[in-house]
């Protein structure tokens, strides 16, 4: 399966709250992707992180570690100028074996 995924919330709002925040939602909505097709966390092999500012990617980390296990799957990160909603700082395109 290939998603991406976004800081958004049930009602199409980007999650307001900062970097932290955004994260938690962007991983809570891979979460809710992943369990919609019988499967967990444990099925990512890559995930590509997109950040608008490279002090982020700390707080990214420490997040990103809540909800993944050793082996960690593959990533990589960037930091790009912007995301497609002015208000987003991070957005994720991930990558996970689906039976």
């Amino acid at each position: 399966m290939y998603t991406a995924q976004i800081p958004i919330d049930e009602n199409g709002d980007v999650v307001a709250g900062g970097i932290e925040a955004q994260t938690r939602q962007t991983l809570d909505n891979l979460k809710h992707t992943l369990e919609c097709a019988n499967v967990g966390m444990d099925s990512v092999l890559q995930v590509m992180i997109y950040v608008t500012d490279r002090d982020y990617l700390k707080t990214v980390n420490q997040v990103y570690a809540e909800y993944f296990e050793a082996p960690y799957p593959n990533r990589a990160a960037l930091v790009i100028a912007g995301l497609a909603r002015e208000e987003m700082l991070v957005e994720l395109v991930v990558y996970a074996a689906v039976p």
